[in-house]
């Protein structure tokens, strides 16, 4: 999976980071803010947070799916100055539902 950074009159594609995650990636949000406390520097963060395989349960508790999904912390390129697939030091924070069987 990938993040694009498109321009927004035409949609064209300026440049692309590719995630790390190979398999069960099914990204639902992304957001922006800061990277640390210092606020010095912005990320990205792009929640892996999805379960589509849980869509097969039928009412009470699941245990279909995934337990673990994560997010995404990279530092926002400057799209000024990028274009094709552009590297990103990617942190992996993990989460954990605990109502998802292991």
């Amino acid at each position: 999976s990938y993040v694009h950074a498109s321009t927004l009159e035409s949609g064209e594609n300026i440049c692309s980071i590719k995630l790390p995650s190979k398999k069960y990636t099914d990204i639902e949000s992304m957001s922006i803010g800061p990277c640390n406390t210092d606020r010095t520097t912005v990320c990205l963060y792009v929640a892996n947070i999805g379960n589509n395989l849980a869509q097969s349960c039928k009412g009470g508790s699941c245990n279909e799916g995934r337990r673990w999904r994560s997010i995404f912390k990279f530092e926002e390129p400057n799209i000024r100055m990028c274009s094709g697939e552009v590297e990103a030091s990617i942190a992996i924070l993990p989460i954990s539902y605990n109502d998802i069987a292991s």
